[in-house]
């Protein structure tokens, strides 16, 4: 083999072995608590939660004036 191809496969294979190594730190820093979810993060979800909620209820609405219409 070329010298390029065992650096690139060396590259690589270091590149994952990073890789692997902070998902398993970020995993278990996760599992004892010690990071949380951003405020920001909490927003978003709880908007998208409410704006579903909102949709719901209106297509709620929209099903119960077409059946009163249809009686």
């Amino acid at each position: 083999m070329r010298t390029s191809t065992k650096l690139g496969i060396i590259g690589i294979v270091g590149s994952l072995a990073v890789q692997i190594g902070i998902g398993i730190w970020e995993i278990s820093d996760y599992r004892k608590g010690k990071r949380k979810l951003a405020k920001s993060d909490i927003d978003l979800i709880a908007e998208s939660i409410v704006s579903k909620q909102e949709e719901l209820k209106a297509s709620k609405r929209k099903a119960k004036t077409v059946t009163k219409k249809e009686v």
